[in-house]
């Protein structure tokens, strides 16, 4: 049993991790390591997570998701980055939220 849940969490670690690679974004686990941090980038960019043209990142993600999906959710990919974006304090967190989200979209029935 536990051996199968461990390989699920792998495979859901994974799947955010590539999901978040080909966004060209930086998963949540991986912001602010030493390989990532450039000192051009941390002066004046620990905020550019809440431009319009980051969040709108997320907003195709969730978007792209939605639409492999047979039944659309409740809320529309604006709905959820929106709720998200008031939830999070700092852009690791909001990384964290949004690859949760993908997730759970991804493991929703997808159409054929």
């Amino acid at each position: 049993m536990e051996a199968t849940i461990n390989s699920r969490v792998e495979r859901r670690y994974l799947s955010a991790k590539n999901t978040l690679r080909r966004s060209g974004l930086k998963p949540p686990w991986c912001v602010g390591t030493v390989s990532s941090v450039s000192p051009k980038k941390t002066m004046g960019d620990e905020n550019a997570w809440k431009t319009p043209e980051f969040r709108q990142k997320i907003i195709s993600k969730f978007d792209e998701k939605i639409e492999e999906m047979t039944k659309a959710p409740e809320r529309s990919s604006e709905e959820l980055e929106s709720r998200i974006f008031e939830k999070s304090t700092s852009k690791e967190e909001y990384l964290r939220f949004a690859s949760r989200i993908l997730i759970s979209l991804k493991e929703q029935p997808q159409s054929t």
